[in-house]
């Protein structure tokens, strides 16, 4: 019989903790990107709680974006080079240095 996954630790199960706290076991929340969107709020409140946030599976552009704003520290992904060119910051220019030193 395959174990299954204790019910707090998955995302869409109403046993969900949206106060952002975690099973002792845990040290990292993992909700699906549609539970991101359906419980506004969780993300910071799992980070009060200092608790990280890895979502799954985010490939829609405005999923990644929703995910940067709300905090989450990881995504998983089907689509990683589209997902790098949208959270990687943009390069920074360099400084203009023609007028430095008069």
């Amino acid at each position: 019989m395959p174990r299954r996954c204790p019910p707090c630790c998955c995302a869409n199960s109403p046993a969900l903790r949206t106060d952002g706290r975690l099973p002792p076991w845990a040290d990292i929340t993992g909700p699906s990107v549609r539970s991101v969107r359906a419980h506004p709020g969780y993300v910071e409140r799992a980070a009060r709680r200092g608790n990280r946030t890895y979502c799954w599976t985010v490939d829609e552009l405005a999923d990644l974006d929703l995910c940067r704003e709300a905090g989450v520290g990881y995504v998983a992904t089907n689509r990683p080079a589209s997902a790098l060119l949208r959270l990687r910051p943009p390069p920074t220019a360099p400084e203009d240095d023609a007028g430095a030193g008069q």
